[in-house]
């Protein structure tokens, strides 16, 4: 049970059904280089598609992809960025030595956009089914993501990192009187 745990607080929560993680819906995400008007910002498909990048490289092993989704607020723990790549394959590994998968990842509400003075925020409310070691866990929550309003890619952190005793530590200008969804664990 213990490595079921470490196993949820590493991967976060995400969503939709697994053979929709490969689909890439490209048309509403900037191209490097391009300007985001104001309103690109509240684009549900491109943080859904983000997290279904996530999602499928934490399951594929590819170390690469989470580096760059991941927000530096998780990566500023350790001072040296080959650390952190190695500490990460060392967890994408024991998924695999111990048949971790993904039978179901889904949305289950539109996301919440939130903006301060400087930054944009994404709250993303997901279900997602794990077998792991054959036992069959549900797990319901968000995934958090920031951008500064001068940036175009979001960057993410697992939701059971952020939370009402942890956004303002992480994110000061947060606004302070949003109410997180839930988060529960299930064995099914």
């Amino acid at each position: 049970m213990r490595f079921v745990c470490l196993v949820l607080l590493l991967v976060g929560l995400g969503c939709k059904p697994i053979e929709s993680l490969e689909s890439s819906d490209t048309s509403s995400t900037a191209k490097s280089g391009e300007s985001v008007s104001p309103q690109d910002w509240k684009d549900p498909q491109q943080v859904q598609q983000d997290l279904r990048r996530v999602m499928a490289a934490t399951f594929e092993g590819d170390v690469d992809t989470l580096l760059g989704l991941t927000h530096e607020k998780v990566l500023e723990v350790v001072d040296d960025p080959e650390v952190a790549r190695e500490a990460m394959r060392g967890v994408l590994a024991t998924f695999q030595e111990n048949n971790v998968s993904m039978d179901v990842l889904e949305f289950t509400t539109e996301p919440y956009f939130l903006e301060s003075e400087k930054s944009h925020f994404v709250v993303i409310p997901i279900r997602m089914v794990l077998t792991i070691d054959e036992k069959k866990v549900e797990a319901i929550g968000y995934e958090f993501g920031q951008k500064k309003k001068t940036e175009s890619e979001w960057k993410y952190i697992a939701g059971k990192k952020v939370n009402p005793q942890t956004v303002g530590n992480l994110f000061p200008d947060f606004p302070s009187d949003f109410k997180f969804p839930e988060m529960r664990m299930n064995l099914l």
